[in-house]
């Protein structure tokens, strides 16, 4: 595929004909004017050595200072003020636990999605995360305002084997999209529609405060 583009690019000339120089044009070309990211570039460039040294027969060199650098930025975090809000704007029970959960134990949605009943050990307050990142097992802490969140729920709720279950469909999962579109609506509603937090910003908020917020909710 990369190639194709680079060769439709030097249209003009014979495969055999393009050089080095010429697609260090090109990662600039495609990295300048259509604004591709590091992937992509180093996707054209580790592709062309295996074409000169297995097809054409010639050394190549990898332009790799052309990369754009890896841009690493701290992820969006909500102040205690915020959670605090947040939380107290919420009024419905599921949304109050996905929200509380996802705040107080720092999972990713993908694993509250498959969080059973058998993975919650109250007596220990934490929950088993099965085959998280990296496929192992591991625990996160399970806060005492969480888990009363949990409890309240599911009072109402019932779910049978998994704890945010599907309504269409007896015994799955809620979909992380639907997830996703709960905290959306808890965020909306809070007034932070246009502040672009989302389930990944309440994992990542500063750990040490969540205490301090759940202390003055409910």
């Amino acid at each position: 595929m990369e190639m194709r583009l680079l060769f439709q690019y030097y249209r003009d000339k014979k495969v055999e004909e393009i050089t080095g120089t010429d697609i260090r044009k090109y990662i600039l070309f495609i990295k300048e004017v259509h604004g591709v990211g590091y992937a992509k570039c180093k996707s054209v460039a580790y592709s062309c050595p295996f074409f000169y040294k297995n097809v054409l027969k010639k050394p190549y060199v990898l332009p790799s200072k052309l990369y754009p650098r890896k841009k690493f930025t701290l992820p969006e975090v909500m102040s205690q003020e915020e959670v605090k809000h947040l939380l107290n704007s919420i009024e419905e029970v599921r949304q109050y636990a996905i929200v509380s959960l996802l705040y107080g134990t720092g999972m990713r949605i993908g694993e509250l999605c498959k969080i059973t009943f058998k993975d919650i050990e109250r007596a220990n307050r934490r929950i088993l995360i099965r085959q998280a990142k990296g496929h192992k097992d591991r625990y996160v802490l399970l806060p005492d305002q969480a888990l009363r969140a949990i409890e309240q729920y599911y009072r109402i709720y019932k779910p049978e084997v998994y704890l945010f279950e599907s309504k269409q469909v007896k015994h799955r999962p809620l979909h992380p999209r639907s997830l996703q579109t709960i905290v959306r609506s808890a965020m909306s509603k809070a007034g932070f529609k246009d502040r672009g937090f989302s389930a990944h910003t309440l994992r990542h908020s500063p750990a040490c405060s969540r205490q301090v917020c759940y202390a003055s909710v409910g």
